[in-house]
């Protein structure tokens, strides 16, 4: 379970481990709120690449020790296509606020949006 606080690039995280019986119950009170995705570990950043509703979206990210600590170099053969660390859309919470309908809209104007 992580839980985070603040948006944009200065976030407060805290994260711990769930009993099993405890997240079997915040899936079910979840109900269609919940994420899909596989994390990517790819040196100091993480690539996430959306399943369900949200297929077609991969997020990367990193996260550093303090504001002015320069961006490691990105991963080899990642290409950069937007900037999302200030559009508020895209945080978990909000992803997972999204009906289906909106989470494929939601992919299918980024798409427009780079390709545009």
């Amino acid at each position: 379970l992580t839980c985070k606080r603040g948006r944009g690039i200065r976030r407060h995280e805290a994260e711990t481990v769930v009993p099993d019986a405890v997240a079997e119950l915040l899936l079910e009170a979840a109900g269609t709120r919940i994420l899909e995705k596989d994390r990517h570990p790819l040196g100091p950043w993480v690539l996430d690449r959306f399943r369900g509703a949200l297929e077609g979206l991969w997020l990367l990210e990193v996260e550093l020790d303090a504001e002015e600590q320069p961006l490691p170099p990105f991963p080899d053969g990642v290409e950069i296509l937007s900037e999302v660390t200030e559009r508020k859309g895209f945080s978990s919470a909000i992803l997972a606020s999204l009906s289906e309908d909106e989470r494929r809209a939601l992919v299918a104007s980024l798409y427009r949006e780079v390709e545009g």
